[in-house]
């Protein structure tokens, strides 16, 4: 259907206002109770939808074992990374342990995890490419294993400011982090 039942309630009640007949002698309590109602069950029916979804998904994966695919790190945890794929709709996990070997830290602030002795970076919106691990069915899970990052983690982008001539390349420009000097902290 195209609206909702909650809808069409209101609109027939406003319809008959309109058309100045008599309206329903159910209650605003009765119909408040019928508005959550439905509405828990179309959420409901949402998390079904997006369930059946992602396990279809874990099916075909589970035939794409070992094949490498492009994913976009949506969410950064101090254990590892979660990606979407590009081509694919799917989340998949890669822990730390897959990443270059490295101890990493994970920063909150910047949504990161950065290596201590060799410096690779993976943050929110990196594209890095990865190996389909582990498909889990029952535990609902897609494991991935690094292969290769396609970010560079030593650039951000600074918008300009009135201060910054512009570069006439567009809205951003590419900065080189360097470290800071003690004299230039003054």
């Amino acid at each position: 259907p195209i609206r909702r039942y909650p809808d069409l309630t209101v609109h027939r009640l406003v319809q008959n206002l309109l058309d100045r007949k008599k309206t329903p002698d159910e209650s605003y309590a009765v119909l408040l109770r019928l508005g959550f109602h439905c509405s828990d069950q179309e959420r409901n029916a949402a998390q079904a939808e997006r369930e059946l979804i992602q396990l279809k998904l874990l099916h075909f994966m589970k035939k794409q074992v070992g094949q490498t695919m492009r994913v976009i790190v949506s969410r950064v945890f101090i254990d590892g990374i979660f990606a979407r794929g590009i081509e694919l709709p799917i989340d998949g996990y890669l822990p730390v342990t897959s990443l270059p070997s490295d101890k990493y830290r994970f920063e909150r602030r910047g949504q990161m995890l950065v290596g201590y002795k060799e410096g690779n970076q993976y943050r929110l919106g990196d594209e890095l490419s990865v190996k389909v691990a582990k498909v889990d069915l029952r535990e609902r899970q897609l494991i991935f294993d690094f292969v290769k990052s396609h970010s560079s983690g030593n650039e951000f982008y600074v918008a300009p400011t009135k201060k910054l001539k512009s570069s006439g390349r567009g809205d951003a420009r590419k900065v080189k982090k360097t470290p800071k000097s003690k004299k230039s902290r003054r």
